[in-house]
């Protein structure tokens, strides 16, 4: 089997981002989680959104420069997690 082809092998799928950054795709028959996500995930999804922002243009709306920005990040998660509590628990 070539490694690329071994699905329990991580590799890369996107370009370095800013600061060097890359997002490691894990490709593996294991268990996953998810958490809330928290204000602290900010830096991490607006390096996301910003390496992603032009494969996703097609169907992603117009959005103000600012979206692209931690602070941008911060005010979208900071509403998410508002409108979280008002609809209460799962």
């Amino acid at each position: 089997m070539r490694p690329q082809d071994d699905p329990t092998r991580q590799v890369w799928r996107t370009p370095a981002g800013p600061g060097g950054r890359r997002f490691r795709a894990c490709e593996h028959g294991g268990v996953s989680a998810t958490r809330l996500v928290t204000l602290d995930d900010a830096p991490i999804l607006a390096d996301l959104i910003r390496v992603s922002r032009d494969f996703l243009a097609p169907w992603e709306p117009v959005r103000n420069e600012g979206y692209f920005t931690v602070d941008g990040q911060r005010a979208v998660i900071r509403d998410a997690l508002t409108q979280q509590v008002k609809s209460g628990p799962a």
